[in-house]
């Protein structure tokens, strides 16, 4: 008698601690949202007729030259507003992407010519990959209904030896875990594979509302260090093994397939650091890229971007940042480009 009165005293307890939780993180997004004022920004330049709203999280509100403000300065038909904001995961994105756009008084996204959102974000959340794409994959669908194309750009490379989070075994599913949602954005999975869990009353297909128009994928792209040393990890099938995630995928297969599936798993396992950002194009830190990193970034974005934007995209090669006037020049201009 006295363990079940525990054990419901536990649950009863657990219960309170988790609504606490809830309510402390509901209260932290309204906070956050109340924080930035509907009528802070409007479309404003006459001259850049398509017109686009960048989200995301302190990747793209990069203050020093950001994927965002090289893809204006080589795009002299785009105008971009860039509402990024550090620390925000997929729900907080959506979040403020329905607070400063769609609820937002001070513009009528049907006056205009063509509007675009950018995104780029999810890392913060991304230990919960399902859910993160169940956010992101709801946030194009609120920009599709809205009348909003979508540029999808995927997560960077990340990760560092140094990091709990990448080492050893651990490296394994924070990787698989980043690939999820990479894949999602770029519509490599299916439902079931992108949103687990959220993806019970799913259709077996995806509708286009729920992908981006354009997907750009800087994950696997020059940001890698693709020449990093492999790990050496002794012990690595052992561990590999007796991962708790890893086991229950071995029950009910051969020994032949057991080991060859094990062998994958070692094999990536030890050259996850091919998977991290190259030195050169970090900031201050493994998953902050520095200018240089932003400027790979906006190449491969404009690469893709649409005739509609005007780019001129080999200009982004030769962009500096101009700390006068805090931005990058020289600016593409329409002007310019007839009169090279």
């Amino acid at each position: 008698m006295v363990p079940r009165i525990a054990d419901k005293v536990s649950l009863k307890h657990a219960f309170r601690i988790m609504c606490f939780v809830t309510c402390l993180y509901t209260m932290a997004i309204s906070i956050a949202n109340a924080a930035q004022p509907l009528s802070s920004w409007t479309f404003n330049d006459a001259d850049r007729p398509v017109k686009a709203v960048a989200i995301g999280d302190s990747i793209a509100a990069y203050p020093l030259g950001s994927f965002v403000a090289f893809l204006q300065a080589a795009c002299p038909r785009l105008e971009v507003v860039n509402l990024a904001k550090p620390m925000l995961g997929a729900e907080a994105i959506r979040e403020r992407f329905i607070h400063q756009v769609l609820h937002n008084p001070h513009i009528n996204l049907s006056d205009e010519q063509e509007v675009w959102m950018i995104y780029q974000g999810g890392l913060n959340s991304v230990e919960e990959p399902a859910m993160t794409n169940h956010h992101i994959r709801w946030t194009f669908v609120d920009a599709h209904r809205a009348g909003l194309q979508v540029m999808g750009i995927s997560l960077l490379p990340w990760g560092s030896e140094h990091d709990r989070r990448w080492r050893e075994i651990n490296g394994l599913k924070t990787w698989y875990h980043t690939r999820q949602v990479v894949d999602f954005v770029m519509g490599r999975l299916s439902p079931t594979d992108a949103l687990g869990p959220y993806a019970t009353t799913h259709p077996a297909r995806w509708q286009a509302e729920e992908l981006p128009d354009i997907a750009v994928d800087v994950y696997n792209s020059a940001l890698r260090d693709r020449e990093a040393p492999l790990r050496q990890l002794p012990g690595v099938r052992t561990m590999v093994r007796q991962t708790p995630w890893i086991e229950p995928q071995l029950h009910g297969l051969s020994q032949a397939d057991q080991e060859e599936k094990i062998n994958t798993y070692v094999r990536q396992t030890l050259a996850l650091p091919r998977w991290f950002m190259h030195a050169r194009f970090q900031a201050s830190d493994h998953f902050h890229p520095n200018r240089d990193g932003h400027r790979l970034v906006a190449q491969l974005a404009c690469d893709q971007a649409p005739e509609t934007w005007g780019c001129h995209c080999s200009a982004i090669r030769d962009m500096r940042w101009n700390a006068q006037q805090g931005g990058l020049e020289p600016v593409v201009t329409l002007s310019s480009m007839r009169h090279p």
